[in-house]
This record gives structure tokens, C-alpha cells and sequence, in this order.
């Protein structure tokens, strides 16, 4: 009888042929035999059998396999994390002692986008992995521009749509004191060019009439809102960044998407079903809310609870 520790070694000869799952029996020929017992995560192991009796019960103990990943990062100074824990001293970093399977590594730093990394550990063999942060875009804006060449900010468009939604709720006698105030500075119609010498405004059409924005809504809600469009009410969208070990196939609302990693999805704001499944048929459900121009992140283990 072969037994293995941990139990269901694949047991083959030297040929590659499968002999059986251990524990197991193996019929022993008179001049011997060699064997390899190979389970996932674990160092293969290989051991002589001589058929005597004194090898009647044979246990084979797999070593874990224990890998190393190289980290490079650019800028230097972000902050990176594997598998959600802070990696210490200065990049280039090298992680030694790692597990058999999927990992993670993160990069964050102020101003840039964030950059994941998956990768797999199947040997003692080193893993490299390069990240590379690239600057956020800055969102477009409106800008006075003086004179001199100097800007000065204007009220952007989340400022412009909270001003138009206060003007809506004057309109329809909902607006509270602040509301008022609010609906007080919305355009109502095109900036002119100021005079030579002071300041030369960028011009901007004026934001749509509540009326204008009523009649829009209901025509786009007529349509329906899917995964990455921007909702009937004219709210910007919000984003998901999605991973999971394994990787997963994933479905927003019952749509299939695609497999994880997933960055930076784009989703109308308001709650969404996002059910995840493995190539081997388990499944996870989230059930999550999407904040405009806000990114919702999120890590799923197969083995834990969501």
C-alpha cells in the first residue's frame, strides 16, 4: 500500500504512466520499479520500490512548494501591497517563501492610477513582476483665463449639475434655502468676452432647462441602462475594479462582462448583482452600489465568504 502526506498524490512510473491515486496498491515486478508521486502545490517526489516484503506499506511526504516573486515598481515611491499586505524596505523587492497559487500585487500612489498585478506561483522558481503607475487623468474643467496666461478655476460640471438640480427643484417648489441659493448661479446662457485687459472667459453653451432635462430623461429611459453607459438621469457613471482567486467569469445585472482582473468598469450610479463564477462552477453573488465618479474595488476568495 502507498500512502501519501498530504493524501491524493498522482502516482506514474517513469514512463508518465499513471499507476493510481494514493493511498493506493501498486503490483511491484521482481526487479523493482521507480515511482513519482506529484500533487499540486507540492514538490515532486520520487522513490524506489524493490518489491520485498519490508515494503509493503510505503508513505511519501511531499515538501510545499515555496516561491519567490521580484517586484519592481515605478514611481519607486508607491506603496505596494501582496495579497493586501504592505511589502516593507525599497523596490526592487523580493518576496520569498510564498505559496503554491494565486497572488496579488498592488501598487497605489497620490495622483496616479492604481496598477494590480496577477500572478502564479507553480515552482520554486522566481517570479518577476514589473509595475507601472501612470498619472490620473484630471477630469476636463472650465478655466477663466486672465490675461497674463494665469488660469483661475470655474465652476466645473459637478458644480454646474448640482446648480441646475437646485434650479429644477425651485421650479418645482421643492427647493430648500440652500437650494435657492444654488439655483441663483446657474448660467443662463453663454459667457461674453470681457474687454481687452481684464479677462478673457472661455465660452460654454449653457447647461440644458429642467424642462429640456426632463423630457431627455425620459427618452433615454425608455432605453434602459447597461453596463458602462451613463444612467437616464444624466448622472456621470461610477467604475468597479474586480479580482478574484481563481479568476472568475463575471456577469453586472446578467450580463456577461468578461474574467477577471476587471479595471476601472465603467457603471451608471445605483445598486448592481455582480455574480462571479469559476471554470470549475463555483459561484459568488455581490451585491453592491456604484457612487458617481467614485470606483468600488473589490478582491473575492473562493475560499471565503465574499
Amino acid at each position: 500500500m502507498i500512502r501519501s502526506v498530504p493524501p491524493g498524490a498522482t502516482l506514474t512510473d517513469k514512463t508518465g504512466t499513471v499507476l493510481g491515486t494514493a493511498p493506493t496498491r501498486i503490483r511491484v515486478p521482481t526487479s523493482g520499479m521507480d515511482i513519482e508521486a506529484s500533487l499540486r502545490g507540492y514538490q515532486t517526489a520520487a522513490t524506489r520500490l524493490t518489491g520485498s516484503r519490508r515494503q509493503r506499506n510505503i508513505l511519501i511526504r511531499l515538501t510545499p512548494i515555496r516561491g519567490t516573486a521580484k517586484i519592481s515598481v515605478a514611481p519607486p515611491e508607491a506603496k505596494v501591497t501582496l495579497d493586501d499586505k504592505p511589502i516593507g524596505g525599497t523596490p526592487p523587492y523580493q518576496v520569498s517563501g510564498l505559496a503554491a497559487g494565486s497572488h496579488v500585487v498592488t501598487a497605489t500612489l497620490a495622483g496616479y492610477d492604481m496598477d494590480e498585478r496577477l500572478f502564479e506561483v507553480v515552482s520554486s522558481s522566481p517570479v518577476s513582476v514589473a509595475l507601472e503607475l501612470k498619472p490620473a487623468t484630471a477630469p476636463l474643467d472650465d478655466t477663466a483665463v486672465e490675461a497674463t496666461g494665469q488660469g483661475k478655476p470655474r465652476a466645473g460640471a459637478a458644480d454646474r449639475r448640482k446648480q441646475t438640480q437646485a434650479a429644477q427643484k425651485v421650479a418645482e417648489g421643492k427647493a430648500s434655502p440652500g437650494d435657492t441659493a444654488k439655483a441663483s448661479s446657474v448660467p443662463t446662457g453663454p459667457e461674453q468676452p470681457k474687454t481687452a485687459g481684464s479677462k478673457v472667459a472661455v465660452q460654454h453653451p449653457a447647461p440644458p432647462s429642467s424642462t429640456t432635462k426632463t423630457s431627455q430623461s425620459s427618452r433615454a429611459g425608455s432605453k434602459g441602462t447597461g453596463p458602462g453607459e451613463t444612467g437616464a438621469s444624466g448622472q456621470e457613471p461610477g467604475f468597479l475594479t474586480l479580482n478574484a482567486f481563481p479568476y472568475a467569469f463575471v456577469e453586472i445585472d446578467g450580463v456577461r462582462v468578461k474574467t477577471t482582473p476587471l479595471f476601472n468598469h465603467a457603471l451608471p450610479p445605483g445598486p448592481h448583482k455582480v455574480t462571479l463564477k469559476t471554470e470549475d462552477g463555483r459561484t459568488k453573488t455581490l451585491d453592491i452600489v456604484i457612487e458617481p465618479g467614485t470606483t468600488f474595488k473589490k478582491i473575492v476568495r473562493f475560499n471565503t465568504s465574499p
